[in-house]
C-alpha cells in the first residue's frame, strides 16, 4: 500500500512539473524558461516606450505606442528576440551580434502566414521576398523567401486542410504535395532543415467551401451555425495526416507550431467569404480543431486567436482579413521565445538525471521521453491515437 501511494504522489508530483508553467505567488520557486509556455500562457497587452521590438525603424505609417503581448506570469516573460535578427541585416551594425544563432524558420499557410514573410523582409532588408518554390508573380502573395546574415524566412502555400479539393482559386496542389515541396527547396537554399516549422489553416478551408459553392454563402454549410459533425470529422483526420508528414519530414529537434488564427472583419459583400454570417464561430470552431490535433501530435500552439481577442479589429487588421505588420512581429517575437524555451528544455531533457531508478523512469514517462520496446512512449502514443 505504501509503495502504491508513493507511485501516485510521484506520478502527481511529476505531471505538475511539467504542466505548471507558473507558481501562485505562495510559492518560491524560479520557474525555468523551458517550462513557459509562452504560446497559450494567459496574457495581455501592455504599453511600450517606443518600439521595443522594432524601436530604429522610423516609419509614420506604423503605430508608434503599439503594444507589446506579455504572458501575465512574472516569471514568464517574453523577450524581443526577433529585434538583433533585424539588426543583424543591416551590415553597419551587424558586427556586435556575431554570435548570433543562425535560425531557419518556414512556414505553412495562406496570405496571413505570407504577412510573417513579408513584414520581416520590409523590416530586415526594405525589400519584398523573393520567389521560393515557384517563380510565377501571381503566386508571390502565397509563398516566398527571405534570407538575411542570421535568419532565414520562408512560406510555402497551403491550400486548406483538404487533401484533395476543391481548392480556392483553382488551386491545383495538395498540402501533401506542398509540404515535402517546402522543406525540400528550403534545405537546398538554407544549407539544412529549418529550426522552426509552422503552420496554420482555416481561412483558406472556408475561402474552400465559399468557392466549391459559387462564391457565394446560401446553400453551403457556411450557412449553418455549427460547421456538420461529418465535416470537422473529416478536417480532423485530414489535419492529423499533414501534420503527421511534417513530423515525419524534419530532425527530432525542429520546433514544431501551430497557429490559430483571428476572426476576421465581416463583411455585407456578398462576394467575399468573410460575409460568413457566422464568422467567429466558424473561426473558433476550427481554430479548437487543431488545437486538439496539434496538441495531440506535440506540436507547441501559439494561441493567436486570443492575442486578437483583446484589440479592436481597427487595430489589428490592415484589411477584412490581414493583421498589420505590428501585430504579427508580436506573433513572430512570440514563436522565437517558444524556440528558445523549446531549445532549452531539449538540453534539459539530455542532461544526466540525479533521479534513479522508478523515480527517474515517472519522470520520462510523463515527459514521453521514456522507452519501451526501443521506441519512446510518446511516438507509441501518437501511433495509437491515429
Amino acid at each position: 500500500m505504501l509503495q502504491r501511494w508513493l507511485a501516485l504522489l510521484s506520478c502527481l508530483a511529476q505531471l505538475w512539473l511539467l504542466t505548471e508553467a507558473c507558481p501562485t505567488s505562495a510559492s518560491r520557486e524560479e520557474v525555468p524558461p523551458a517550462r513557459c509556455h509562452y504560446g497559450t500562457l494567459p496574457g495581455g497587452w501592455i504599453r511600450s516606450k517606443g518600439r521595443v521590438l522594432l524601436p530604429w525603424h522610423e516609419d509614420n505609417s506604423l503605430n508608434v505606442t503599439f503594444p507589446v503581448w506579455q504572458p501575465y506570469c512574472s516569471q514568464c516573460q517574453m523577450k524581443p528576440l526577433l529585434a538583433p535578427y533585424l539588426v543583424a541585416a543591416d551590415p553597419m551594425q551587424a558586427e556586435d551580434l556575431l554570435d548570433l544563432r543562425q535560425l531557419g524558420v518556414l512556414l505553412f499557410g495562406d496570405s496571413v502566414d505570407f504577412r510573417f514573410l513579408k513584414f520581416f523582409c520590409e523590416f530586415a532588408l526594405d525589400q519584398e521576398p523573393k520567389p521560393f518554390t515557384f517563380s510565377d508573380n501571381d503566386w508571390l502573395k502565397l509563398q516566398g523567401i527571405c534570407e538575411t546574415p542570421k535568419m532565414t524566412v520562408a512560406k510555402q502555400h497551403i491550400s486548406s486542410a483538404s487533401l484533395t479539393g476543391p481548392y480556392w482559386s483553382d488551386i491545383s496542389f495538395s498540402p501533401m504535395i506542398a509540404i515535402p515541396d517546402g522543406l525540400e527547396k528550403f534545405e537546398q537554399m538554407f544549407g539544412r532543415m529549418p529550426d522552426i516549422v509552422s503552420i496554420a489553416s482555416n481561412f483558406w478551408d472556408m475561402a474552400g467551401i465559399f468557392s466549391a459553392g459559387g462564391m457565394r454563402i446560401p446553400g453551403t454549410i457556411l450557412e449553418q451555425e455549427f460547421l456538420p459533425d461529418d465535416f470537422m470529422r473529416q478536417w480532423v483526420q485530414n489535419f492529423t495526416a499533414i501534420l503527421t508528414l511534417i513530423k515525419e519530414r524534419v530532425p527530432e529537434d525542429t520546433l514544431l507550431v501551430y497557429h490559430t488564427l483571428h476572426v476576421p472583419r465581416h463583411t455585407s459583400d456578398p462576394g467575399m467569404w468573410e460575409a460568413d454570417g457566422y464568422l467567429a464561430q466558424h473561426v473558433a470552431q476550427l481554430n479548437a480543431a487543431g488545437r486538439h490535433v496539434a496538441q495531440s501530435l506535440l506540436y507547441h500552439v501559439v494561441d493567436v486567436e486570443a492575442m486578437a481577442a483583446q484589440m479592436s479589429q481597427d487595430t489589428v487588421l490592415v484589411d477584412n482579413t490581414h493583421p498589420g505588420p505590428d501585430f504579427m512581429m508580436q506573433v513572430l517575437n512570440m514563436i522565437l521565445n517558444v524556440e528558445q524555451a523549446h531549445r532549452e528544455a531539449l538540453k534539459a531533457s539530455r542532461e544526466p538525471s540525479k533521479l534513479k531508478g522508478y523515480f527517474r523512469w515517472q519522470r520520462e514517462k510523463f515527459s514521453g521521453q521514456a522507452f519501451f520496446n526501443g521506441r519512446k512512449l510518446h511516438e507509441q502514443l501518437t501511433e495509437a491515437a491515429m
